[in-house]
């Protein structure tokens, strides 16, 4: 770990935070692609507009921060096991 730091320059406990602002772009864009996905395969027909975005925002929201949650503990398994 000491050679890790003298290396870089970087904490292993800091490096998680170097991927915030690349989980958060990619975040986003992964919401819109699972949201325009969902929105446009529910039919038109039986829902409303209305109820179409509120269902394709709730199923984009929750399969988002899965993914999220995912990712974060991948993340905290390649600085445990990987970074060490």
């Amino acid at each position: 770990m000491v050679d890790l730091i003298s290396r870089t320059g970087v904490r292993p406990q800091e490096y998680s935070l170097m991927f915030v602002p690349i989980l958060a772009v990619f975040g986003s864009l992964g919401w819109l692609m699972i949201f325009l996905e969902t929105y446009r395969h529910l039919d038109s027909k039986m829902m409303s507009k209305g109820e179409r975005i509120t269902h394709s925002a709730m199923q984009a929201t929750i399969m988002t921060v899965m993914l999220a949650v995912v990712s974060y503990f991948a993340l905290q398994y390649l600085e445990a096991e990987v970074l060490k």
